[in-house]
């Protein structure tokens, strides 16, 4: 594999990141993948190569190529997440590939941390995420480095990824209302992020077991300065349901680097999701507060015609 031609634009204050993809041992067609950021406060985008890396490791392993050439410098941190993240996959799903050589022009180098770094979750507005913003909120004090004060909404994430555009506005009208819902209670500046990285694997089993959880890294990595911490909910409980999984607590951190460090869900709070779901679900409904009630988003929930928005079942 490579990626090659990583660089950047700018208009009306979105930066949009974009790499060439091209695949060597598997014959998959070449990918232009972007990310674009919404503007933010004190920040801008980054474009630098370890997102598209990190968005691009594993369909690279999974799919047999024997390296990654990458345009640029790659943070030896994510090198070696890299490597660990493949041998653990590889173990789980009966693939014993090497994990693919990385091949950076610019050599090993590890970013710097933004000098002013704050905290994020990425936030669909689901359950899961929104239990993890209120843990937060509740546990650290809103000076405390990890508080959060961003929420990074990935937009379209979503499959089939050729949805039609009545599925796509559904999901998107639904999510944004219920991240901008939380976020006005919690004091989150929203950070939207666009990605078609999701093509890298574009079968559903196959990115929710493989790739989930570094498809949302590489997005926290390239929402860029100053986000220095992304925490991703827990899929699942430790105690009863915890099982490979494309999103995972040993493999997310993984894709962290130098300058953004990757967190999930840490067992101890997994271990509780599904009571803290509940109560976090009863917490909402019990503020009488409509647009919270309204905003709670179900994530790849089908709407029936009599179901009312912010129906609980």
């Amino acid at each position: 594999m490579r990626i090659g031609r990583v660089r950047a634009t700018e208009e009306n204050g979105r930066v949009r990141s974009e790499a060439t993809i091209s695949w060597e041992e598997s014959d998959r067609p070449r990918a232009e993948i972007f990310f674009e950021a919404s503007p933010r406060r004190g920040g801008a985008s980054s474009n630098d190569a370890n997102a598209f890396l990190a968005a691009a490791a594993i369909p690279a392993f999974r799919h047999g190529e024997r390296r990654i050439a990458v345009e640029g410098a790659v943070c030896p941190r994510l090198r070696d997440g890299i490597a660990a993240a493949t041998a653990l996959v590889g173990s789980w799903y009966g693939h014993a590939a090497p994990a693919p050589v990385i091949e950076p022009s610019g050599g090993f180098s590890p970013p710097s941390p933004p000098p002013a770094p704050r905290a994020g979750v990425l936030a669909s507005g689901g359950a899961d995420s929104i239990f993890s913003i209120l843990r937060n909120r509740t546990e650290l004090a809103p000076s405390h480095p990890l508080a959060f004060r961003e929420a990074l909404r990935v937009r379209h994430l979503m499959f089939p990824v050729d949805s039609t555009p009545e599925r796509r506005e559904h999901i998107e009208r639904r999510s944004a209302a219920s991240v901008a819902a939380i976020a006005r209670a919690a004091g989150l500046e929203i950070t939207e992020i666009t990605t078609n990285a999701t093509v890298l694997e574009d079968d559903f089993e196959a990115f929710a077991k493989w790739t989930h959880g570094s498809v949302l890294a590489s997005c926290a990595i390239a929402a860029g300065a100053p986000l220095a911490d992304a925490t991703i909910s827990a899929s699942h409980d430790v105690r009863t349901s915890l099982k490979p999984w494309g999103s995972h607590p040993l493999i997310d951190p993984e894709f962290g680097t130098a300058a953004v460090e990757i967190h999930h869900e840490p067992p101890a709070t997994a271990s509780a999701l599904v009571d803290g779901i509940g109560a976090t679900i009863a917490a909402i409904l019990a503020t009488g507060e409509e647009p919270l009630k309204a905003a709670l988003h179900i994530a790849h929930a089908r709407r029936r015609a009599d179901q009312v928005p912010g129906q609980v079942e």
